[in-house]
Parts: C-alpha cells; structure tokens; sequence
C-alpha cells in the first residue's frame, strides 16, 4: 500500500499535519506561469482554494526541508515530459493557440516519489494504523513513493526546485534525465510574456506589478464602460450594475478602505446615481 505525504517525515516526531498551499497569491512569476500553462492572466487564482489539486498535507518538518531544498518531491517523469513539451510549445504559439497545462496533468491521484536531496537527511515513515514509526528507504533503483492528488505541475514548479541540484547518481535513478530542467526553463529564458498576454489588463490588477517596459503601454486603472443615453433603457443600464459596483469597489479599496466599509459606500452612492437615471428616464419619456 503506498503511503500517504503526510506520513513521512525527516524526524521521528510525527505531529498534526499542515494543509499547505502549494500556488499562492505570493507566489513568484505568477504571469510567466500562466502564459506557459495556457492560462489568461489571472486565471490562475481560481485555483488557489482547490483542494486537494492545490494541498499538499504535510509534517511542520517535512515542509520546512522542501522549502530549504533538502528534500523534493518528484512528479511522475511523463508528467514532466509532456509539461516540459507544452510550455515550449505555448512559448512559441500565439496567444488562442496554446493549450491548458491540464491536458497533460489532470486533475486526479499520482504517485510521486520523494527525494532526500541533501546528504544529511533521513526520511522516516508512520504507518498509519499502528502509528509504529521507521526507517523510509527506497529499493536499490527507486525511492520511496506515496500517493498524492496534488497536481503535478503545482508540485513540480513550487515544490520541487531541490530536483535543479540533484547528482548525476540520483537522476539516473529517477530516470528522468533533463525533465525538471526542461520545466524550469520558460523561468530561466522568458524575460516576460508578450504585449499581448497582458491587453485586457492594466497596472497592478490582480496585485500584481507589470514589466517595466509595458507600463507605458497599458491603462493604470480599469476602464469602466460608458453608459450612453441614446436608446438605453433603464433595465439594460441595471444590467449592469454588479459589474460596475465590483469594479468600484475593488477601487476604493485599492485606496486602502475597508472592503466591506467600500461596498456600502458605492451602494450608497449608486443609490443616487440610479434615482437620478430613473428621473432623467422618466422624464425623457414624458418627452417622448
């Protein structure tokens, strides 16, 4: 039976697990890795609370080697090589021809395995029934494996950078050759994604700073749609209303205001403006 992640540890103290985001809000390089991975820019928050694609449930210990690089865990090699292929792929496509990275990683169960990259480290199992912890050790060409429904390229771009340091000795019993190196590489050679990846966007939407060299070329605030008199009526004009309210509201708080004390203000002042759309309405029919 493969183990689960959270049943490994570097120790033989074994406590509570931690749930652990893999991509997060703060994570570096976030426009690089969406254009590699067929994404628009922004999508990719919409998978910040997925779980478990998103999760790793890991011992305190365990995390801290990871972040440290003295241990990685290790995507299955196809995963790897199909990710490596679509990334220089979308690298090269315009922007409508490039494929989502879940066509080669899906959403599903995988067995990865986990490397102690530093020579220091011992890896340490709990079996789970019996809480009887021991030695973790691999066969003579593997290491240890366990089960995980993390998705691979989360894994393997923020959870795996021990792999870039790994000896001859152990890629060659990973058998993996290049695969890390050849996903790490959109990192090490794109300066920053094309002009266009970022049209439809503007200075730091999403919290996120633009490359210097398009500031220039993109809006500093959102745009909001102009709502014209001639032929609008009012059920078309309250239409949009949730759009423009989100809009107004990410603005204010933008501004360093209360998000919910900026909700009731743009409510309060869209009050107005809409009695004041109905009045002009009215009387423009009466017109009429």
């Amino acid at each position: 039976m493969s183990l689960s992640l959270e049943d490994i540890n570097v120790s033989l103290s074994f406590t509570g697990a931690l749930d652990v985001p893999i991509i997060q809000e703060t994570s570096l390089s976030l426009d690089t890795l969406e254009f590699v991975w067929g994404l628009n820019r922004g999508q990719v928050m919409s998978y910040f609370n997925l779980v478990p694609g998103n999760i790793l449930r890991l011992q305190p210990e365990l995390k801290k080697a990871i972040e440290l690089e003295k241990v990685a865990l290790c995507p299955p090699n196809a995963v790897m090589k199909k990710l490596a292929a679509l990334q220089d792929r979308n690298m090269k496509q315009p922007l409508s021809k490039r494929r989502m990275f879940t066509e080669v990683s899906p959403f599903q169960a995988y067995e990865y395995r986990i490397v102690p990259v530093a020579k220091s480290v011992t890896l340490y199992s709990r079996d789970p029934s019996t809480r009887k912890v021991s030695i973790l050790k691999g066969t003579k060409h593997s290491f240890p494996s366990f089960t995980c429904e993390a998705n691979p390229a989360f894994v393997l771009t923020f959870a795996s950078d021990g792999l870039l340091n790994t000896p001859k000795f152990v890629r060659t019993k990973l058998a993996f050759e290049t695969a890390p190196d050849d996903c790490f590489r959109p990192w090490q050679t794109l300066a920053a994604p094309p002009l266009a990846f970022y049209e439809g966007s503007y200075v730091g939407e999403f919290g996120r700073p633009v490359p210097v060299k398009y500031r220039d070329q993109l809006p500093k605030s959102r745009p909001v749609p102009m709502v014209v008199d001639s032929d609008e009526s009012e059920e078309s004009f309250e239409e949009l209303q949730p759009t423009l309210k989100r809009r107004k509201v990410e603005d204010v708080s933008g501004e360093g205001v209360d998000a919910a004390a900026a909700s009731d203000l743009v409510d309060s002042v869209e009050a107005v403006l809409m009695e004041a759309r109905r009045k002009s309405l009215r009387e423009k029919r009466k017109r009429l």
